[in-house]
């Protein structure tokens, strides 16, 4: 941060500490440390984000919250009323930054946030104005230790009242890229390194060294954090590999249980078919025996007709033999009686 010819001066170095003691009882109850002021082109948001992106990552350490910045369009949104929501974030920023260019000069929009920060009447905290100059020119009468308003093209007007005395600024004019503008360039970190140092009220030098040391420690907390992922990742690879080799055993074991079931399926397959050949030859088996069950009863039962007929054959042959006996008794007989009265008969003969 450096005065428009290049040599500091006392008043700026007194309006400086005047905003520090001006700010201290208000601090605790700023939601935002810096209100950046912009025109919306492409210039003016380059500069913006980049500003914000430094302050947030500028000696930060690691687990730390970062600075909180209000810039507008992070907060843009279809149901929101622009002008409170620019009226909010002025009021709860300890700092307005304003981007100094011609097309933020003749914004009306930056116009109404300046007027709004800088009139006594209203927010009333010139002090706490910073000017980052980002394109055209700022003039100054080095007579009288003031702006040249007729020459300068990158501040409004309107801020002439307000601005009495040459202001420190932020020259970033010679940022034209995304490698300009990031914290790894020596002379944006060095701008850098002011404005963060104005924003927190310290010593530059001291906010360097903070930022050395913060740097570090990041630097041994990312290698701890690295180690720790090496390890992790050690143990990850350990794992995975043994995952794998259990994978691959387990894969082996179910190919074996999957060739042992289709050797079952196979078993129980041909055990099925066996069974159902062994019951078609036991239903085979049961139908030859019912015949030959019945084949046996018929038999049975034409044995015992046979039987019954030979009976009765042979009673009638007994009862033939019988009357043939009893007629041979009866022939008999009578050829006796014949005979006995043929002799009889013979005999009465002679007599007569």
């Amino acid at each position: 941060m450096i005065p428009v010819n290049g040599a500091p001066h006392v008043c700026r170095i007194s309006v400086y500490e005047d905003s520090k003691r001006a700010t201290t009882n208000d601090k605790r109850h700023m939601k935002y440390k810096a209100f950046i002021s912009y025109r919306h082109t492409e210039n003016g948001r380059r500069h913006a984000i980049a500003l914000e992106t430094a302050l947030k990552r500028y000696a930060k350490p690691t687990l730390a919250r970062p600075m909180k910045i209000f810039r507008d369009e992070k907060h843009f949104k279809p149901d929101i009323s622009l002008p409170k929501l620019i009226q909010d974030g002025l009021e709860n920023s300890e700092y307005l930054v304003f981007l100094a260019e011609k097309a933020s000069a003749e914004s009306p929009w930056c116009g109404q946030e300046l007027e709004q920060w800088c009139n006594p009447e209203k927010l009333n905290r010139t002090q706490n104005l910073i000017i980052a100059l980002i394109d055209d020119d700022f003039a100054t009468n080095e007579t009288h230790n003031d702006i040249d308003w007729e020459k300068t093209t990158a501040l409004p007007a309107l801020l002439q009242p307000y601005l009495t005395s040459i202001p420190l600024y932020m020259d970033l004019r010679w940022a034209k890229s995304a490698t300009d503008t990031d914290l790894q360039h020596p002379k944006y970190r060095h701008e850098i390194n002011a404005l963060a140092a104005r924003l927190r009220g310290v010593n530059p030098e001291d906010l360097n060294d903070e930022e050395i040391q913060v740097f570090r420690r990041n630097i041994r907390l990312r290698n701890g954090a690295i180690g720790v992922l090496l390890a992790m990742l050690g143990v990850s690879v350990g794992a995975a590999w043994w995952a794998i080799k259990q994978q691959g055993i387990a894969a082996t074991n179910a190919s074996e249980a999957n060739k042992q079931r289709l050797v079952a399926e196979k078993q129980t397959a041909l055990a099925i078919k066996n069974e159902q050949k062994a019951n078609e030859k036991t239903a085979e088996a049961q139908r030859n025996l019912d015949k030959a069950i019945a084949a046996e009863e018929q038999t049975r039962q034409a044995l015992i007709q046979v039987q019954n007929e030979k009976n009765a054959t042979e009673a009638q042959r007994r009862e033939a033999q019988k009357n043939f006996e009893n007629a041979e008794r009866e022939r008999k007989r009578a050829e006796s009686q014949l005979a006995a009265t043929k002799l009889t008969s013979i005999r009465k003969l002679p007599e007569n």
